[in-house]
């Protein structure tokens, strides 16, 4: 594993927040329609399958963020552990990173430890 492949799972993370919180908006739309008229029984009606469809999708964003915990908390190197947790976990800048944590490196030198850290 190395940090770009972190970086992929960050962007997939997010990209699985958006759809989370459009199948949230998606169900405040839903009206139930309301009528005496008879019709089909479906195999579920629409607001039961957004809700199902709602839980599924916040289990797998729930997995995902997991995973990633996982796969930072996995460095054995506590130093580029940490510089992992600022930079993936927390959304810090290098330039942040590099002024917060010890050693007196540039932005760029932590951003290249990141890239070339491999476990």
């Amino acid at each position: 594993m190395n940090y770009l492949d972190c970086k992929r799972l960050k962007r997939d993370i997010q990209k699985q927040r958006l759809k989370v919180a459009d199948l949230r908006e998606s169900m405040v739309r839903i009206s139930p329609s309301i009528s005496d008229m008879p019709h089909a029984s479906a195999s579920g009606s629409k607001t039961e399958r957004s809700v199902e469809s709602l839980i599924i999708e916040q289990l797998r964003l729930e997995s995902m963020e997991h995973r990633l915990r996982a796969m930072v908390d996995s460095i054995p190197d506590a130093y580029i552990r940490e510089i992992f947790r600022m930079r993936i976990t927390r959304d810090k800048t290098w330039q942040w990173i590099a002024l917060h944590i010890e050693g007196r490196n540039s932005a760029d030198s932590v951003r290249k430890m990141c890239h070339r850290y491999k476990w």
